[in-house]
């Protein structure tokens, strides 16, 4: 038995193991690490070349986009010049590895300097210099140089240690010899007498005719569950992603955010998030905040209510806008607000609209919008200032339409005055058709 697992041993294990390691030791042989590293190098360099020319693609074509459409602009030549800096300084961007220090020694490894642009004049030292060194405070090992070569060396020769290793197994005759077991008394013959089975019977089974057996059977009544009328499908419960991109003239953070915020089963909600921040210490134009919110929500499972927020605030516009859309069987409602602001020192301005809609049993809606503006240009010796106002109703009932509009305007331009006041009927229906109109404006200019 034991011979036949040494040849086991000999064919499986051996067999398999030395043709492995000669493959290993050969492939050491052959590789040579200065071309290994060489490759890695060069894909890193390649990818690295790619990434830089894709980015300097996309900024110059962003330039050239701003340049169309703000020509012969002082901040453009600006922009371009900062973007030249930034495409050269990340060509010639340096990789710092710092030194640290091998754990459980005092061997402090050094730091090394990789400059990108000159990556494919990196060469490989062909031998090490390791100076001395003590493990764990207790062991020094004494200074040394080795190269590439050693080590490949010191790895075949471990390498033909485990191919050459033999297994002995101990000669099992030579160690027992002719070991007997004459202690033992012989065993004396055994006999059993014959045992004979009696005749076994088993008593006439009664014949049943077959239409009273299956009259007397009765099948039970076979009740399914319920199926579930409402089907519930598991949700998540937050997604969360962010951009960031930063220089040190230019700061452009985003993020976004979509998470379940529903609190009873009988109302689901779902809310959005999206935030975006850029800043800018050079150049105040470019700094923005945007922060906008969806909401959507299905109150007791029976109406839809979806509602949204925006606002952006720069130094020369403000836009504020809200809004919200509810479902209920055959009726709906919209409303929404939107605040715009316009700043600069030739042009101020101030944008408000307002807007209803209903319909349930027929159509309602209204729409108030308010508009005032002042242009000052001196180097023209011109001023302007305008309030507007206007407000329509919208209603439908049957086969009936009415509309109504007022307008209303105040103006002036440098000491003249301009005022404005307008009126629209319009109802419609499949026999008639009347339309209304009475306007005044006065001005001192005509």
């Amino acid at each position: 038995m034991i011979k036949s697992i040494k040849d086991v041993i000999a064919q499986v294990v051996l067999d398999i193991v030395k043709p492995l390691a000669e493959f290993i030791k050969e492939e050491i042989t052959n590789l040579n690490v200065n071309a290994a590293i060489t490759i890695y190098v060069d894909f890193v360099r390649k990818y690295y070349t790619r990434a830089i020319t894709k980015v300097t693609e996309l900024l110059t074509s962003m330039v050239e986009m701003i340049k169309n459409m703000a020509p012969e602009q002082q901040i453009i030549n600006e922009i371009q010049q900062i973007v030249e800096g930034l495409i050269v300084e990340l060509k010639k961007a340096e990789l710092n590895i710092p030194s640290f220090t091998l754990p459980l020694t005092d061997l402090v490894v050094p730091s090394v300097m990789l400059s990108m642009d000159k990556l494919g004049q990196f060469e490989i030292p062909t031998q090490l210099d390791i100076p001395e060194f003590t493990i764990l405070r207790l062991y020094t090992v004494q200074a040394t140089t080795i190269s590439f070569e050693d080590i490949k060396q010191r790895i075949i020769e471990l390498i033909e240690i485990i191919g050459n290793f033999e297994i002995k197994i101990i000669d099992v005759d030579t160690f027992f010899g002719d070991l007997t077991m004459n202690y033992l008394p012989s065993m004396p013959e055994m006999s059993f007498p014959e045992i004979s089975l009696p005749e076994i019977s088993f008593p006439t089974i009664p014949q049943v005719p077959v239409e009273k057996l299956v009259k007397s059977l009765q099948v039970p009544e076979i009740t399914l569950p319920t199926i579930p009328t409402q089907i519930m499908v598991p949700c998540f419960g937050k997604l969360y992603g962010e951009i960031k991109f930063e220089t040190p003239i230019y700061t452009v953070k985003t993020s976004a955010e979509f998470q379940n915020s529903t609190e009873s089963e009988m109302t689901p909600q779902f809310t959005g998030f999206l935030t975006s921040l850029a800043t800018s210490p050079s150049f105040e134009i470019l700094n923005y905040k945007l922060d906008s919110t969806a909401h959507l929500e299905i109150p007791e499972m029976s109406r839809v209510v979806l509602a949204e927020t925006l606002k952006f605030s720069h130094v020369n516009l403000g836009v504020e806008h809200q809004a919200s859309v509810t479902l209920y069987g055959q009726s709906a409602q919209v409303q929404g607000k939107t605040t715009i602001k316009f700043i600069t020192t030739p042009y101020t301005a101030d944008f408000i609209n307002t807007a209803f809609i209903s319909m349930e049993e027929g159509m309602s809606a209204s729409v108030d919008t308010t508009y005032n503006h002042v242009v000052d240009l001196p180097i023209v010796m011109v001023r302007s200032e305008a309030t507007v106002t206007q407000k329509a109703v919208a209603r439908q009932v049957g086969y009936t339409l009415t509309l109504t509009m007022d307008n209303s305007g105040t103006g002036k331009i440098n000491a003249d005055d301009v005022t404005h006041k307008s009126n629209l009927q319009l109802t419609i229906n499949p026999s008639t058709v009347t339309l209304t109109f009475s306007g005044d404006t006065d001005s001192t200019i005509f």
